[in-house]
């Protein structure tokens, strides 16, 4: 998930601060960035607020995330390139579920079955 660079702030200064919201007005300048206080924060948590925006880094942030992004498409490169999951995209479910019953015979096949599963739900679940 691409996220703003308010969105990314707004969150690490959610979990240490009840907030509306942030406001960066200038990106560049720390100065022109605001946080929206709810009403029940205290002052140990708009101290602890204020500090997570100062300690915010937006290109470490960005370089992260980009860091993620490339990750997840190695990922998804290799779980496209392995054998197994190939010839499981092939299959139609009443296809796979005859292969599982012929093919899954012991603990060793049924281990690289879920193997198997296991990348290609690893990969799936990063894109919900």
């Amino acid at each position: 998930m691409v996220l703003t660079n308010a969105s990314r702030l707004a969150e690490r200064v959610a979990k240490v601060c009840p907030i509306f919201g942030v406001s960066l007005k200038d990106e560049s300048d720390k100065n022109t960035w605001r946080i929206d206080f709810k009403p029940e924060a205290t002052e140990e948590q708009r101290a602890a607020a204020v500090l997570a925006l100062q300690g915010f880094d937006l290109d470490a942030e960005e370089a992260k995330e980009q860091a993620e992004k490339l990750k997840e498409e190695q990922d998804a490169r290799a779980a496209k390139d392995d054998v197994a999951i190939k010839q499981l995209v092939r299959r139609t479910p009443a296809q796979a579920a005859k292969w599982v019953e012929d093919n899954v015979t012991d603990l060793s096949s049924a281990k690289a079955l879920l193997v198997t599963l296991t990348k290609a739900v690893a990969v799936l679940a990063r894109r919900l």
